[in-house]
């Protein structure tokens, strides 16, 4: 969900725009704009964080095959564990 509210804040193609509701306060857009962009940075920090301490892992990977692109790749199963317990961590502060 935040990676989706990113790319709406962006105006990306490849973001779904279904929880996305029109306001005709500009301001209440731009504040919307600026949390979903200071939420992606702090999840995309906390995955850089994770990775400087476990470099045996491919956190990135992990997300982009099995999250995003839903593959089945049991080598990046361990890589993805170590990911999701950093979010955790994160979003458990």
């Amino acid at each position: 969900q935040i990676r989706n509210d990113y790319l709406c804040a962006k105006g990306l193609p490849s973001a779904v725009y279904d929880d996305v509701t029109t306001n005709s306060d500009p301001n209440s857009l731009e504040r919307w704009v600026e949390k979903a962009t200071y939420r992606y940075q702090a999840v995309q920090e906390a995955i850089k964080e994770a990775q400087h301490l476990y470099r045996q892992y491919n956190l990135y990977a992990a997300i982009q095959y099995i999250v995003i692109e839903d593959q089945t790749l049991p080598h990046l199963v361990n890589s993805l564990r170590v990911v999701l317990n950093a979010l955790h961590k994160h979003f458990s502060r």
